[in-house]
C-alpha cells in the first residue's frame, strides 16, 4: 500500500480511503510478509461494484511540497520504530538535571515565599499565600518532561534550557527549537477542579475559566515550514509512554526540516543576490551606454559647430582689410590665430588634435 500510494502521490491511509469507498480489496496484514516467505495466502477476488459508484477512479496527484511531506511523515514514522520509548521515572529521584533544577527553584521559591509571609502584618490585606507543594499533576508533568528530554539526548538530541512552566529550548541537527510540554487545558462547566485543593502550585500560569483534561500538550512552536506534526497530546487510548518515541522521531525529523529550510533560505538568497549583482551589472552598463551616446553626440555637435566657425573665420580672413587693428586689446592677426586655435580644440576631428591624443 506505501509503494503503491507513493507511486500515486497519495498518502496510504488516502489510498486505503480510496480503495475501500470503491469496494476494492485490499491484502490484509501479514499479507506480502506471508508471500515473500513462501507460505500459502489467500487472493481476494474483486466484488462487484457498488450502485453510485463510478467504474473510473480519477486521482488527484499530490503536489511536490504533499510528496515531500509525506515522505517525511513516513521516514518520521519509521524513524519512531527505531527509537526505543524512554521510560517515564516512577518517583522524583533521578530526573534530568535541567527537571531537577525547577524542583529546587520550587523548593526555594516556597521557602522565600514562607518569608514574606511571615514578615507580613497579620490584617494585611495583601498578605501572601504560601507557595503550595507541587501536585500529582506537577510531578507527572516533571517526569514526563523528564523522561523525553533524556530520550533525546539518547537519540542525539541536545537540551540547551528549560523553564519550570515547561518551556524548553532545544537542538536538533545542529537547529535550535522551541518546546513546550504543558498541562491540556479544556473549558468544563461541572467545575469539579475548582472545589478542593488546586491542581497545580502554579495557577496563576493558566486561564483560570479553564480546567485540567489530566493530559498533557507537547508543542514546537519554532517555525519549520509545515508538513509535520507540530504538536502531541496524551489520550486515553495514547499516554506520555507510548507518545514520547513519536515526539522524539517528530522533534528529530523537525530539526532535519530546518536545516532543509536553511539550505532553501541560503539558496534564495544567493539567488536573489546573484539577481541584484546581475541588475546592478545592467545598470551600470546603462550608464556607460547613455554617457558614451551623449558624448558621441557633443563629438558631433563639435564637429558641426566647428564646421560653421571656420566658415565664419573664412569670411573674416577674406574681409581683413576692412577689420579694426586691434580686438578686444589683441591685434587682429593674433586675435584669428586665438580663435582658429579655439576652433581647432572644438573639432573632433582635427589632425593635429587627434596627434595629441595619440
Amino acid at each position: 500500500m506505501m509503494k503503491l500510494s507513493a507511486e500515486f502521490g497519495l498518502s496510504d491511509q488516502g489510498l486505503a480511503k480510496l480503495c475501500a469507498r470503491h469496494a476494492i480489496p485490499c491484502p490484509p496484514r501479514g499479507y506480502w510478509a506471508k508471500k515473500s516467505a513462501g507460505l500459502t495466502v489467500t487472493k481476494q477476488s474483486l466484488p462487484a461494484r457498488p450502485e453510485n459508484v463510478s467504474e473510473e477512479i480519477f486521482i488527484r496527484r499530490a503536489t511536490a511540497s504533499q510528496l515531500q511531506g509525506m515522505k517525511v511523515r513516513r521516514e518520521q514514522i519509521e524513524m519512531s520504530k527505531s527509537i526505543e520509548s524512554p521510560t517515564i521515572p516512577a518517583s522524583m529521584n533521578g530526573l534530568h538535571p535541567i527537571v531537577a533544577s525547577w524542583v529546587r527553584e520550587h523548593k526555594e521559591a516556597q521557602i522565600k515565599r514562607l518569608a514574606e509571609v511571615k514578615a507580613a502584618r497579620a490584617d494585611d490585606w495583601f498578605r501572601p499565600e504560601p507557595l503550595d507543594d507541587l501536585t500529582e499533576r506537577d510531578q507527572y508533568r516533571f517526569r514526563a518532561t523528564s523522561a523525553l528530554l533524556t530520550g533525546l539526548e539518547q537519540a542525539g538530541g541536545k537540551v540547551l534550557s528549560g523553564r519550570l512552566r515547561g518551556n524548553l529550548t532545544i537542538e536538533c541537527q545542529g537547529q535550535t527549537i522551541e518546546l513546550k510540554v504543558v498541562e491540556k487545558m479544556r473549558q468544563d462547566f461541572s467545575e469539579k477542579w475548582r472545589k478542593g485543593p488546586s491542581w497545580t502550585a502554579y495557577p496563576d500560569d493558566h486561564n483560570s475559566a479553564l480546567g485540567p483534561t489530566g493530559f498533557l500538550r507537547f508543542s514546537v512552536s519554532t517555525y519549520f515550514g509545515g508538513g509535520l506534526a507540530k504538536e502531541w497530546v496524551e489520550t486515553e487510548k495514547l499516554n506520555a509512554p507510548t507518545l514520547l518515541a513519536q515526539i522524539i522521531a517528530g522533534l528529530l525529523a523537525i530539526g532535519k526540516a530546518l536545516v532543509d529550510l536553511e539550505r532553501k533560505r541560503e539558496e534564495q538568497f544567493r539567488v536573489a543576490e546573484e539577481n541584484r549583482l546581475a541588475e546592478e551589472k545592467r545598470r551600470v552598463e546603462a550608464q556607460q551606454e547613455e554617457a558614451r551616446w551623449k558624448r558621441f553626440q557633443g563629438l558631433a555637435d563639435g564637429w558641426d559647430q566647428a564646421r560653421k566657425l571656420r566658415r565664419f573665420l573664412s569670411e573674416l580672413e577674406q574681409q581683413r582689410d576692412t577689420l579694426d587693428a586691434e580686438i578686444d586689446g589683441i591685434p587682429l592677426g593674433d586675435w584669428l590665430n586665438w580663435a582658429r586655435r579655439r576652433v581647432n580644440q572644438l573639432d573632433p576631428l582635427f589632425k593635429g588634435k587627434r596627434e595629441e591624443k595619440l
